[in-house]
């Protein structure tokens, strides 16, 4: 008799979290499911800046005037932030939650709004003191915002409830850009997961094979309404304080969700931050996809 496919979804983090489970029943995947939720619920509770009440909301608009003591969770994400931000020689850096919200608005950011935030931001301005478990901000204009660092996160510690309920066989998806498959797919030994065009998602460039892996896609925008291409303005260069605005999508594959969701953000901006030694040895494949002015694309095969 074939295994039971359970297919369960709901929206979280800003997105859709689908899960494919293969085993269970109908009642031990409604029961996961709502465990899930529960999870996910839990750390946008402490890790979510659009929750005017949750733990990191209350530290941004706190830790400049005072240095503030924080839950253990919220502490060492916090340090693992500042980990990778070294890690990437300052590329990926959690601390622009102010300069990317200068560009969300309907004008174009002045020069000197960029350069005062680019001046007064930087992840070494956020000081961590390791025995009081507390946090101050060095400048007013310092904002954390952990963006895909959240979704990564919430994607391990779905990995491992899953695990720990017995289902060793499933697929997660936070929104087609962070992806976990767990064990293989009932027809084969790996979960596949197609890389697609900027402006066809329908056209699949190439094919991610997952087993106990993770995938993150970072990407710099979205097409319009009017086919045209049009920048998010969501990836920022930390170094010009300018978007990363050309159409372009980023992939990785690793066996870290974390570390798959930092990468991805960081090679978007800077496909050589990292080292292809370093880069081999934290990821198992990396995928950019790029687009002309003629909307032909082209994907490279950063490390494969």
């Amino acid at each position: 008799m074939p295994d039971l496919v359970q297919y369960r979804n709901f929206f979280a983090m800003g997105t859709r979290l689908d899960l494919v489970m293969i085993g269970p029943d109908d009642k031990k995947a409604d029961r996961v499911i709502n465990m899930v939720k529960n999870l996910v619920e839990d750390i946008e509770n402490f890790l979510s800046i659009h929750r005017p009440g949750s733990e990191l909301s209350n530290l941004n608009s706190e830790a400049f005037k005072r240095e503030v003591v924080v839950s253990e969770d919220l502490f060492n994400l916090l340090k693992q932030c500042k980990y990778y931000y070294e890690f990437t020689g300052h590329w990926f850096d959690v601390s622009l939650a102010k300069l990317t919200r200068a560009w969300m608005g309907d004008t174009t950011p002045d020069r000197e709004v960029i350069d005062r935030l680019v001046s007064n931001t930087g992840y070494d301005k956020v000081e961590i003191d390791e025995g009081k478990m507390s946090v101050r901000y060095l400048t007013e204009d310092i904002g954390i915002d952990p963006g895909g660092f959240g979704k990564g996160v919430a994607v391990g510690r779905i990995r491992d409830l899953l695990l720990l309920e017995g289902i060793s066989n499933s697929l997660l998806s936070f929104g087609e850009s962070s992806v976990a498959g767990i064990g293989k797919h009932p027809h084969g030994p790996c979960w596949p997961v197609a890389v697609s065009g900027i402006f066809n998602k329908a056209l699949r460039l190439t094919t991610i094979e997952l087993t106990d892996s993770f995938m993150s896609t970072s990407g710099t925008g979205f097409k319009s309404g009017d086919g045209m291409f049009a920048p998010g303005n969501n990836i920022i260069d930390p170094f010009t304080g300018y978007p990363v605005d050309q159409p372009k999508t980023v992939t990785v594959v690793s066996d870290d969700p974390v570390v798959a969701e930092v990468l991805s953000t960081s090679l978007l901006i800077n496909r050589n931050c990292i080292d292809k030694k370093t880069l081999s040895e934290n990821c198992h494949r990396v995928v950019e996809v790029s687009c002309d002015g003629d909307r032909n694309e082209t994907i490279i095969e950063i490390l494969s």
